[in-house]
């Protein structure tokens, strides 16, 4: 079973080797950057894209990785599904989308690689 920091530290490798070297120099901190800027999927992955013009190979390429932790499905103003993931301890994040308002059918879900633990 592989954790987070090891399926962060491919894809900061994946992330690296698709760049232009020219490209690359941009991000003083790699890590820094894909963990703020990479998007959240609802099964726990983390998906940052590079674009065409800063890839080798000029076509877009995303970078994907998995990260153990919590996530929490809700429903909040109607019947859009909205989905929080984060790193952070569980009570940290109930606490967070407390503070949100008002919501309904909240369900929480811990993933590990991507699948959900039982």
């Amino acid at each position: 079973m592989s954790t987070t920091r090891d399926n962060l530290d491919y894809a900061i490798n994946d992330f690296i080797r698709v760049h232009k070297p020219e490209r690359i120099a941009l991000y003083f901190d790699v890590e820094e950057y894909m963990t703020r800027e990479a998007a959240y999927q609802p099964d726990g992955r983390r998906d940052i894209e590079v674009s065409g013009y800063d890839s080798k190979s000029g076509n877009p390429y995303v970078v994907s990785w998995y990260e153990s932790g919590w996530q929490l499905v809700w429903e909040q103003y109607g019947p859009e599904t909205h989905f929080y993931t984060k790193r952070e301890d569980l009570l940290e994040m109930l606490d967070e989308i407390i503070d949100m308002g008002d919501f309904t059918d909240l369900t929480v879900t811990e993933f590990k690689d991507g699948e959900p633990k039982s």
